[in-house]
């Protein structure tokens, strides 16, 4: 495990480079399921994160959607007083309303969604996970890459390297996505998914 100073060092570096790609910190915050850090940045019109625990030797980029929310956005409804609860987490009212919108979905037309935006976020260069329900309904899905900012090879161009592979598999997901929400896979509503939709992770309800 890194040392505190190596830590620091690491997270610190990381910041400066990301502003030396043209990406914008917007803000690093200490989270409370792990030790360490998570930096939120812009890279273009999409926001992206970073997870760097403190005892791992390696960060986490991620590039993710939360697709409840997006659809709960393009749907007319009165919010009640109270925030949301969902799996035991509070949620903004879009993710909650879109969430149940999703769990109205057939079980067999859910389960080919899944398989197909699984297809559409594999790559050989991320991983990627689809945070589903008991029940199989996708509320979210996210695509990942590690950096390892301790080793001697670690660059600017191993950043930016990261950070493209991350963009470019979430954008084909998104793709695929939209193209399901223009049909009637929600039973005639309409949304759209846009590339800078991303989270916080307090806002999510994986």
């Amino acid at each position: 495990m890194p040392s505190d100073k190596q830590y620091n060092d690491a997270v610190n570096t990381v910041c400066d480079d990301l502003e030396k790609v043209d990406c914008y910190v917007l803000d690093v915050v200490e989270p409370d399921n792990f030790e360490g850090h998570i930096v939120y940045f812009r890279h273009g019109s999409r926001q992206i994160e970073i997870f760097a625990e403190k005892e791992e030797r390696f960060f986490d980029i991620g590039y993710r959607i939360n697709l409840a929310e997006n659809i709960g956005q393009s749907i007319d409804f009165e919010p009640n007083e109270e925030q949301p609860d969902l799996f035991g987490k509070k949620v903004s009212p879009e993710t909650a309303v879109g969430y149940h919108k999703l769990a109205e979905i057939p079980t067999d037309q859910m389960r080919d969604f899944t398989y197909q935006l699984g297809m559409h976020l594999s790559s050989p260069f991320t991983s990627y996970q689809l945070s589903t329900d008991n029940d199989g309904v996708v509320y979210s899905y996210a695509v990942w890459k590690k950096l390892f900012p301790y080793e001697r090879d670690y660059t600017l161009r191993r950043l930016e390297e990261a950070i493209q592979a991350v963009v470019s598999v979430g954008v084909n997901a998104n793709r695929f996505v939209n193209r399901v929400l223009q049909s009637d896979f929600l039973e005639g509503e309409s949304t759209h998914i846009e590339d800078n939709k991303s989270v916080k992770e307090e806002d999510t309800i994986d």
